[in-house]
């Protein structure tokens, strides 16, 4: 009777010990799952980095229009224009008589015009056009119209992204006609031949409409001095002339 009841009292204790494991929380439930961690710690950094992010890096602004550049002036560059210039003239040239006669007027000039850089900054030109100038007579003043040919040389200084300041000079010469009264009872015109050098400095505001075209602005002094023929007198007329004058011009790089 001794054995069975201690039988059964062990039996019992071993059904109670194991209803109990079976209600009672077990330790490895009560940790937390290493991966559930990881998962949690990875969603907050990429949350904080976000929010770093739009802190320190604002929106991007819209790019504002480009700026029109002007032509680089470069080495091998080359350039075609044309020129308009109204000049004061005040001239000085010999009479038949051998006096001397000065006036002062208006004269005006038309070329166009080739330019190529020699170096950076440094070009070199040449233009072609017409020049027309009055010369004084013993009763009244006359027009002589020039073909002019003339070589230069100016150095550009860039001063923004469209305005670069050039001072120029020119060396060249013209060959023309003029006309004079002949001392006949008929007042028919002699035709003279007119010819000479010329000497001038330009001082150049240059204009960037777009990247090759550019408006040119000048001021300048001339110099001419030269001489007028007169085959009927067998006679050759020194003249010479000095003038200030304003020139407006476009400008093609290409």
């Amino acid at each position: 009777m001794k054995s069975l009841n201690k039988y059964f009292f062990v039996s019992s204790s071993a059904t109670a010990f194991w209803i109990l494991a079976a209600f009672a929380p077990s330790a490895s439930l009560a940790q937390p799952n290493p991966f559930d961690t990881y998962e949690s710690d990875k969603e907050q950094l990429v949350a904080s980095r976000e929010a770093a992010c739009q802190t320190k890096c604002p929106e991007p602004k819209p790019c504002p229009a480009q700026e029109v550049r002007g032509p680089s002036y470069v080495k091998g560059s080359k350039f075609l224009g044309a020129r308009a210039a109204f000049n004061l003239n005040t001239s000085s040239n010999e009479l038949l008589d051998g006096t001397r006669a000065r006036n002062t007027t208006f004269i005006g000039r038309l070329s166009p015009s080739f330019g190529y850089m020699l170096r950076d900054n440094l070009e070199i030109g040449a233009s072609l056009g017409y020049l027309g100038q009055r010369i004084q007579r013993e009763d009244a003043p006359s027009t002589s119209s020039n073909v002019w040919l003339e070589l230069s040389a100016r150095y550009h200084i860039p001063i923004s992204q469209r305005l670069d300041f050039s001072p120029e000079l020119g060396l060249g010469g013209y060959l023309g006609v003029s006309k004079r009264p002949t001392d006949g009872t008929e007042a028919i015109p002699e035709l003279t031949n007119t010819r000479g050098g010329s000497a001038a400095v330009y001082l150049n505001m240059g204009y960037a409409l777009t990247h090759n075209v550019i408006l040119n602005f000048d001021v300048h002094m001339l110099g001419l001095l030269g001489n007028e023929s007169i085959e009927s007198q067998s006679t050759t007329l020194p003249a010479r002339a000095l003038s200030s004058g304003l020139g407006l011009g476009i400008r093609y790089k290409f």
